[in-house]
């Protein structure tokens, strides 16, 4: 206790605050008795002289303590709550600063831990609006930094360590935090201290459920303020470019806070990722062994662009860029060398990111894109039916594009008559000239009076020239909506994940019923070829036999899981955001008692982990404890190839 006290009141003197130490000395002098101690007697003489000093009574334990808070929160006030002088006093405002800051500095440098602990807690117990948020953020992440901390620690971290939560802080203190970061963007009128604050933010919550909970929770609350709207949507904003998972399923459609314009200022992690991929897949080299290695890579970026998708489109110039320069090759080297997969991959990507691709901002880059796509049409004219299902898919993207309406149809408008000679000759030419998304394609009108009418508008003169139905082709819906007497073009896209929103045709209806009418084995496995050789041209009928797939990954023939398996992940590489119900029964197969099931999950592993990847600690936790508990069962192998592919989205 004495060594306290003697702490208490050299920290009085350190940092010259005699008022307070003398004032604070006659609540000592109220507890000391007739004897002094020899520790205190030069130390107190030394401060405070002509009083009378006492040894400790049994009250003294607690009196000590309200100093050292006290004198805590009046060194804090020094530090956190500079006296500024006048605006127009730039000299003295900046000294002012100055001092603050050593302050802090010797605060920080010379307390105990749990000084500084308390003093924390202090800070962060509620928001105190007299406080600056500056000194107080400033003051936070100089206490994450204090060298004595990391003395005699392994400066060479582990690639997979993560930072240590050195603040720990409540729920509550996360709050105020999320306030105080707030307020310093406002007082400045600049998003740029939002961007400084993010590891700050990141260590805090440091990925855990309550803490990230209560912090989003505390900004959406925010965000319904008009006065710092803008800058609580930044803060989401950047937390979404660097931890994307953190928002996953935490901001309501409705809210005003969906959309969020991802810009291109700041860094992502998912640029690494994105570029990665798209470098790998623009590497072309011949040979079969080479084009399977290219669909672990699309099967990786059709996962990524399927959940963000506006972060994958930052790098939409690269995949644009890597798509030019390829046509000049005579067609058979440029098959061979797995050309025409990069374009078809390309533009599998292009009709996953719809609508976010029709963006004002990424109009330029697109039209460069889609060009490629047109010499591609234009330089093997001659063998455009050895790529019909590539031209097809691309004249349903334009359809699509078209069909957006206001501005957006204008570029597309645009772009169509710059290069109508090329669609003209395709629509005329034998076998090309029946293709049913081309010739809607030319019965529309492009004419300029598009940059005039409003989207609703552009969009109803676009189909009552002709109403054709695209869904017999398995790529577009249209239909017409009358409801509340607007009329409204609702494409329904390939990707949809709902089955529900697809019209089933009698393709679709034979293909249910030789399922569920199966009697046998053999009778079942023909019935899922069907299906299996149906979805070559039209993946997206998949959904429709989503429940049958995943039930058949349990039967007791290999060839029909085989054929269930095949179909599965072919559904979910074209439409990777219906994992969530595939997972579940999946997780079932592993843990299935029969072994000949088990080992069918197994060899599918690597593919459904990285379309699973949200929950790949869980999917790779199950396989690991099957093989650590599972007898037999050898997992070794199966787990190191999901993890090699997950390694390869970051290049290693």
């Amino acid at each position: 206790m004495f060594g306290i006290l003697i702490n208490i009141l050299v920290f009085s003197l350190e940092y010259n605050l005699l008022e307070e130490g003398r004032r604070l000395g006659l609540l000592v002098l109220n507890a000391l008795e007739d004897q002094r101690h020899p520790h205190l007697d030069t130390l107190l003489v030394t401060s405070f002289s002509g009083l009378r000093y006492h040894i400790f009574t049994q009250h003294l334990y607690r009196i000590i303590r309200q100093i050292e808070h006290i004198l805590r929160l009046a060194v804090l006030a020094q530090v956190l709550v500079p006296a500024l002088p006048e605006a127009g006093d730039v000299d003295a405002r900046g000294q002012e600063v100055q001092h603050s800051r050593r302050v802090q500095v010797r605060l920080e440098h010379g307390q105990h831990c749990a000084h500084l602990q308390s003093t924390v807690s202090t800070v962060l117990s509620v928001f105190k609006p007299d406080l600056d948020p500056t000194a107080v953020l400033d003051f936070l992440t100089a206490c994450i930094h204090i060298p004595r901390l990391w003395q005699g620690r392994d400066q060479n971290l582990g690639k997979n360590s993560k930072p240590e939560d050195v603040l720990n802080l409540s729920d509550n203190s996360i709050k105020v935090l999320s306030e105080y970061v707030i307020a310093e963007a406002r007082e400045a009128c600049d998003k740029k201290c939002i961007e400084v604050r993010v590891p700050l933010i990141l260590q805090c919550i440091q990925d855990k459920e309550t803490k990230s909970a209560a912090f989003l929770q505390q900004i959406i609350l925010q965000a319904e303020d008009k006065n710092v709207n803008e800058y609580a949507k930044h803060v989401l904003l950047m937390l979404y470019m660097k931890l994307p998972s953190l928002l996953q399923g935490r901001l309501q459609t409705g809210s005003g806070l969906g959309g969020l314009a991802v810009n291109g200022s700041s860094e992502s992690c998912v640029d690494l990722v994105s570029y990665t991929l798209l470098t790998s897949l623009a590497n072309t080299q011949p040979g079969r062994e080479w084009s399977l290695k290219m669909q672990e890579y699309e099967t990786c970026a059709r996962k990524l662009m399927s959940a963000h998708p506006d972060l994958f489109l930052r790098n939409l110039p690269l995949l644009v860029a890597s798509l030019q320069g390829r046509t000049q090759l005579e067609y058979l080297p440029f098959r061979i060398q797995n050309h025409l997969s990069l374009f078809t991959i390309a533009l599998g990507l292009l009709e996953l990111a719809r609508p976010q691709i029709f963006a004002p901002q990424h109009s330029q880059h697109l039209q460069t894109g889609l060009a490629c796509f047109i010499q591609m049409c234009e330089a093997y004219f001659s063998r455009k039916d050895a790529f019909y299902g590539l031209i097809d898919r691309f004249v349903n993207f334009l359809n699509t594009w078209l069909a957006r309406g206001g501005k957006t149809a204008a570029d597309a408008t645009n772009f169509l008559n710059t290069h109508c000679q090329v669609l003209i000759r395709m629509a005329s030419t034998h076998g090309t000239d029946k293709m049913a998304s081309l010739r809607y394609l030319m019965s529309c009108s492009f004419s300029s009076m598009e940059h005039q009418k409003p989207e609703s508008e552009s969009l109803s003169s676009t189909t009552a020239t002709n109403d054709i139905s695209m869904k017999s082709e398995g790529k577009e819906g249209v239909e017409i909506n009358t409801e509340k007497d607007d009329i409204s073009l609702q494409i329904a896209a390939s990707a949809t994940p709902s089955a529900a929103n697809q019209r089933v045709d009698k393709e679709v209806e034979l293909l249910m019923a030789g399922i569920n009418n199966a009697d046998s084995s053999d009778s079942l496995a023909n019935s899922l070829q069907d299906v299996l050789k149906a979805s070559m041209s039209k993946p997206e009928i998949l959904t429709h036999f989503q429940e049958e797939l995943c039930y058949n990954i349990c039967h007791d023939r290999e060839n029909v899981r085989s054929l269930a398996y095949t179909c599965v992940l072919r559904m979910l590489r074209q439409m990777p955001r219906v994992w969530r119900a595939v997972l579940p029964a999946y997780i079932g197969a592993l843990q299935c008692e029969d072994q000949g099931i088990i080992d069918s999950a197994l060899k599918n592993l690597p593919d459904l982990a990285i379309i699973c990847q949200e929950e790949a600690d869980h999917l790779l936790t199950t396989v690991f404890r099957l093989g650590l508990y599972g007898g037999r069962v050898s997992v070794t192998s199966y787990l190191s190839d999901a993890i090699n592919l997950l390694n390869n989205q970051i290049g290693r």
